[in-house]
């Protein structure tokens, strides 16, 4: 179970939009403000999209000058039709919530 919490981490910029999409989303509806909303769920989606998108590979790293042998974990980004249209949608959402703003 702690190996799922740790995921939860926000190590990185997409996870950081996530969870201030999230947040955004919970806060505006209960104000029942509409343009914060369509902005929270766009940040929300695209968040997810790339998270969605990210895949971390493993590979072996020899010794060498001072450094230990291990295993260095490196993400990159793969395009996964489901991360696309959450990229997209999250897009769109967030330019209707931008233009229901002003």
């Amino acid at each position: 179970m702690e190996e799922w919490l740790n995921g939860l981490k926000p190590d990185a910029w997409y996870k950081v939009v996530t969870i201030t999409g999230g947040l955004a989303v919970a806060a505006s509806i209960s104000a029942s403000f509409g343009a914060g909303t369509f902005i929270g769920l766009g940040l929300l989606g695209i968040g997810c999209g790339e998270w969605t998108s990210r895949v971390t590979t493993q590979r072996p790293t020899p010794a060498g000058m001072g450094i230990p042998a291990g295993v260095l974990r490196v993400k990159t980004r793969v395009w996964r039709p489901l991360g696309i249209v959450l990229d997209v949608g999250g897009v769109v959402l967030l330019a209707i919530g931008v233009f229901r703003l002003f």
